[in-house]
């Protein structure tokens, strides 16, 4: 039985103490390189079984290049800086708010930050190391560093350089509770919720006509006091609508909306009701005195939902203020960074949006501006960090232009190899569709951006710290810097070139993705410091990381640097993978008590069963977890380590019989297929048929076959099972190194292995010469044949252990079936198969027994029962009893066969005379059966 705990820490401590992993990489040092960079893994909490899976890949990968002798970096990742860590630690610290952190002090939560990664990088690389997985520990990248931090600068310099870093002035998505925008590239995928809101139908008078309204939709409605115009679509079928004695306008298809009673008055194109003005009801604000109050068309405006009008708010919306700019409309921006109306606003002054919201749904009510108030349910934004609803705010931000280098980005995703393919495809979408990349956020604990910005509108952006140096009033801060870092860098001072005052730093700090997008240069070499070094490892491979959402994330922002920097793309391949979810299909979260954490994974299933979940699973579909889910791939371990028990080494002949030929050929081809699909980024094909070849072509196949064979000491068989099996091992060790090695390490003296690892030998390679693909389709005919006259036995209630006469079995080809009739007729237990043409398989069986025959089956039940009866006893095979059977039923003509089958010295068919140590009893068939027996000598 697989004990996974005993067996993992014992092979963990083995690698450890013999320093395996050391002595693989010198053996492979200096030959053909292999180029890996990891993505890093944020240093914030422990690990789930979600990060177990991508690292399960990554090592898996390692591991066969390895075996192939390939020469790798073996470099971990840690993503150590950013919004996630802050948010981590702000909870640890109890802190809710930028104005909490800015009382706590900067430098003491930078310290604090850099603390936390520094005790959950610890935690995780033991993590890692429990699963398996080998990395050079000592060496893992972290992006907090200053050579990180440095190479981003240089990379910001070449984007002003090429003027494609600008500052903007814009509606962005903004947390409130982080204090910082948040860019559409964070948001696209997982920042977004399924919420309800309260959708607000508003009735606007038109001007200048009696009771007559446009009625506007919103789902914020926070932002009417900022709105400037309604939109209308100019395409679409506008209709005025009688109710009572009012008149709205409204979308013809939108007519659903309305309550009660209408009737159609009059119909117009959206193109007719342009200019159109109405009466606002915050018009009286003093910030609405240049807003015109009208009728606009607009191509976005949808007669899909809502009335088909919808208000603009420039000030409060990235499309309304698109729409502002270009039909320049005043811009109104009435939230602070903590999501509270500023000033003169006056009843809204100083109230959170939340509470304007609320405020402006009775205000409206009130004052008879509301046709109806619904639920509404909705996708809507939020903070992928904080999970708050984003709130959109005006102001200014630092972005990078994409336009520019769009079509080189296109261009090179071309070039990629991806698995799964559909992840070419949405990198390209993602290349086609994405705006430019805001990247300032305004925190703390993260890459300072290198820009210092006078007053007088003069921007400075400094690509090294030499670069700095030269313009700093205070030459020694530079010198005595610390560490690229708030509040440290804040300290430094420049001179304006243009105007000749102190200029100090912008106070933003970079998306997180530009700290893990700049490692194809940071990490290797590096590139700033050993180019040649770098040009060695460049581009990568392969990279590996999970699925969504990376495509606007890791994989885009590895993209931009290295084009950027070099014009082409950082790596060669791409392996990604889905998400991992609860055995119920659920996203599994802390809040919903189904997340599972790895450590609780491990003591309870052990690594290699989640390895080899893992590894079965099509990276292209979400994987569901659970420990129900995890008790099959645990049993199919289970199989795969008692195998080992029948290995022993012999020097047999060459002479093979034909089940020796087909397992041989089954295992050249198995390493061929392996070979090829990991290769091309298919661990799961590769690992379901290695799976599928330990199950049912060597367990229950070859091992049933020649188990008469083994039994009889027969040296070819054993052979060719140790051969099997060894190179069985050596393809599974990196899907589940565990108990590979621990089998290798059991098998070291019987086979006389010369490595100290099963990872110090090499991959097998395929003998093209033993490969008979006609034998193995037979073969798999053969079994579907076995398979049949298994079914027809169950149906007369004919176990296989009772010998049957003949049977008749009609094939399209006869002929080549004919070398395997002796295995069939003793897989199948029949005593004669003849063959003849058919159109289509079909049996014939004859299940009449004869008393010979009859004889024969209550023999073979009495031996399984007595060899069962020996292994509960405690027996082994070479341990002789003596043994009596008392029964009315003769099976005189069987003695010499129960006595050599069971490791009899002695057989009687009679009543005892004596108490004997062992005593059973068996049925077979009506017929009792009293047995006992004593070990002798």
């Amino acid at each position: 039985m697989y004990k996974h705990q005993n067996i993992e820490l014992e092979i963990l401590n083995f690698w450890k103490k013999h320093k395996i992993f050391d002595k693989l990489r010198k053996k492979n040092k200096g030959k053909k390189r292999w180029s890996f960079i990891d993505g890093p893994i944020t240093a914030n909490n422990p690990m789930g079984v979600h990060h177990a899976w991508g690292r399960t890949y990554k090592d898996l990968f390692h591991r066969f290049k390895a075996m192939n002798g390939f020469d790798t970096r073996y470099q971990n990742g840690f993503d150590s800086q950013g919004l996630w860590v802050e948010r981590e630690e702000e909870k640890e610290l109890g802190l809710n708010s930028k104005e909490d952190i800015e009382e706590f002090g900067i430098k003491k939560f930078v310290e604090s930050c850099k603390k936390r990664v520094e005790k959950f990088s610890k935690v995780q690389t033991n993590q890692s190391i429990r699963l398996g997985y080998w990395m050079d520990w000592n060496n893992s990248y972290f992006t907090m560093t200053n050579t990180n931090n440095l190479h981003n600068w240089f990379l910001l310099k070449k984007y002003y350089d090429k003027k494609l870093l600008y500052k903007g002035h814009d509606v962005v998505p903004w947390c409130w509770r982080c204090g910082t925008a948040s860019s559409k590239h964070d948001i696209v995928t997982e920042g977004y919720k399924e919420v309800s809101h309260k959708a607000l139908f508003m009735q606007f008078p038109v001007k200048g006509k009696k009771n007559e309204y446009f009625l506007i939709f919103t789902t914020t409605p926070w932002t009417v006091p900022a709105d400037v115009v309604i939109a209308a679509n100019e395409k679409v079928d506008y209709v005025k609508v009688k109710q009572g004695d009012k008149y709205y306008w409204l979308a013809e298809k939108r007519i659903s909306e309305l309550k009660g009673d209408y009737e159609i008055i009059e119909r117009k194109k959206g193109k007719a009701l342009e200019g159109m003005k109405y009466k606002m009801p915050y018009r009286f604000l003093s910030q609405q005195k240049k807003s015109p109050h009208k009728v606009v068309l607009w191509e976005l405006t949808s007669e899909e939902e809502g009335t088909g009008f919808v208000h603009v708010a420039p000030g409060c919306g990235a499309e309304d203020c698109d729409l502002g700019k270009k039909l320049k409309l005043t811009a109104i921006a009435p939230l602070d960074g903590a999501g509270f109306y500023t000033g003169d606003y006056g009843m809204f002054s100083n109230k959170k949006y939340s509470e304007v919201n609320k405020m402006v749904l009775e205000d409206l009510e009130n004052r008879g501006f509301v046709y109806k108030i619904e639920s509404y349910t909705h996708r809507y934004p939020h903070c992928w960090r904080c999970g708050e609803e984003l709130v959109f705010r005006l102001v200014d931000e630092w972005y990078i232009r994409c336009n520019e280098i769009r079509s080189k980005l296109i261009k090179e995703n071309k070039k990629i190899k991806w698995f799964p393919e559909y992840g070419k495809v949405r990198q390209k979408d993602w290349f086609n569709a994405m705006s430019d990349w805001l990247i300032s956020r305004k925190r703390y604990y993260g890459l300072p951006l290198p820009i210092w910005e006078c007053e007088c509108g003069k921007v400075e952006v400094f690509g090294s710290l030499k670069e700095l140096r030269e313009k700093a009033i205070d030459k020694k801060k530079v010198d005595n810097l610390k560490e690229i870092h708030r509040p440290w860098v804040d300290e430094i001072k420049v001179k304006c070139s243009k105007c000749g005052k102190e200029v100090e730093r912008i106070k933003d700090v970079g998306d997180a993705w530009l700290d893990a997008g700049i490692v194809s240069f940071s990490t290797m070499g590096p590139y700033l410091k050993n180019k040649k070094e770098w040009e060695k490892w460049f581009p990568a491979d392969l990279i590996s990381e999970n699925m969504p959402g990376q495509y606007r994330g890791w994989f885009n922002a590895l993209f931009w640097a290295s084009v950027t920097l070099t014009g082409k793309a950082p790596f060669k391949s791409v392996f990604g993978y889905e998400t991992l979810k609860d055995e119920n299909g659920n996203e599994m979260h802390k809040s919903k008590g189904n997340a599972i954490w790895f450590d609780d994974a491990v003591e309870k299933i052990g690594a290699d069963p989640m390895r080899l979940l893992y590894c079965l699973q099509n990276p292209g579909l979400e994987l569901k977890f659970g420990f129900n889910v995890v008790k099959e791939p645990t049993n199919n371990i289970n199989i795969l380590y008692n195998m080992s028990r029948l290995i022993e080494k012999s020097k047999g002949s060459k002479k093979y019989k034909i089940e020796d030929k087909w397992i041989l050929s089954k295992l050249n081809s198995l390493i061929d297929l392996v070979t090829e699909e990991i290769e091309n980024l298919h661990p799961h094909l590769a690992t379901n048929a290695l799976q599928d070849f330990w199950l049912n072509d060597l367990s229950r196949g070859y091992i049933q076959f020649i188990r008469n064979r083994i039994a009889e000491g027969d040296k070819t068989a054993l052979n060719v099972l140790s051969e099997v099996y060894l190179d069985l091992i050596k393809l599974l060790g990196p899907v589940i190194p565990f108990i590979t090695e621990r089998v290798y390490q059991d098998l070291k003296t019987k086979l006389k292995l010369k490595k100290e690892s099963l990872f110090l030998e090499s991959w097998p390679k395929a003998n093209k010469k033993l490969i008979n693909k006609k034998l193995e389709k037979d073969f798999e005919f053969f079994k579907k044949i076995v398979q049949d006259i298994s079914s027809k036995r169950e149906k007369v209630q004919m176990g296989n252990r009772w010998p049957l006469s003949k049977a008749v079995v009609s094939v399209d080809k006869p002929e080549s079936l004919k070398r395997l009739k002796s295995l069939l007729e003793k897989q199948t237990n029949v005593k004669e198969i003849k063959f003849k043409k058919g159109k289509k398989l079909s049996i014939k069986l004859d299940t009449k027994l004869t008393k010979k025959l009859e004889q024969e089956g209550f023999a073979r039940e009495l031996m399984r029962f007595v060899q069962s009866s020996r292994k509960k006893a405690g027996l082994d095979k070479k341990d002789k009893i003596s043994l009596v059977v008392e029964t009315s039923y003769n099976l005189k003509n069987f003695e010499k066969d129960i006595k050599n089958k069971v490791g009899a010295k002695t057989i009687k068919f009679a009543v005892p005379k004596k108490k004997y140590k062992h005593e059973f009893e068996i049925n077979i068939k009506e017929n009792k059966f009293q047995i006992y027996f004593d070990p002798t000598k």
